[in-house]
């Protein structure tokens, strides 16, 4: 077997890798974000967010997450028939009315608030950030015949690092190590 190198290096880091930092997983955001909208959120917005979520629920056979719910939501709000698809258009079971668009939009815009108040760090939590990844880096580069260099951080110019998450934990590494452009953050927040 070939030796692996630092340029054979990519990071994925996904769905609960920043739950140990106070955020919460996709799970927990359902039950988080339904609760916020219970208390926060119009009829309309909750019996349209109800009828998504169940609807995909039984077309999929499985729970879905917040980000199947708002990518029906945003499908709406952006709405055309060339973006869905002549073929969907035939298929469609439904003949339900098409949903209101500002009770999309005000439920797009509870979503975005819910998220980003949900993933703010806890400020208890960059200390236990810091030693976590430092110790993750500094294993893999020893691994990888690397010594450390930048406070206290192993790490290579080469390494990309990838991440769904809507949380920025990531980034607080990325403040340590300013100035290098090996993180690659995907937010789906927009």
């Amino acid at each position: 077997m070939a030796k692996v190198t630092s340029s054979d290096i990519v990071f994925f880091f996904g769905a609960g890798a920043s739950a140990p930092f106070g955020i919460p997983t996709m799970k927990q955001f359902v039950v988080e974000f339904e609760k916020y909208l219970n208390e926060n959120a119009e009829k309309s917005e909750r019996t349209l967010y109800s009828d998504i979520k169940t609807t995909l629920n039984e077309k999929l056979g499985k729970e879905v997450d917040l980000e199947g719910v708002f990518t029906v939501i945003d499908g709406i709000i952006n709405y055309t028939p060339e973006r869905l698809g002549l073929l969907s258009l035939y298929l469609t079971e439904s003949r339900r009315n098409f949903p209101n668009m500002e009770i999309c939009k005000n439920l797009k815009e509870k979503f975005q608030k819910f998220v980003k108040e949900k993933c703010v760090i806890p400020a208890e939590s960059y200390g236990k950030i810091q030693m976590v990844y430092q110790d993750f880096f500094n294993r893999i580069a020893v691994e990888l015949g690397e010594k450390s260099s930048k406070r206290d951080y192993a790490w290579n110019t080469s390494w990309t690092i990838f991440t769904t998450n809507y949380d920025n934990v990531l980034n607080v590494i990325g403040e340590k190590l300013r100035g290098l452009k090996w993180i690659l953050v995907l937010n789906t927040t927009r």
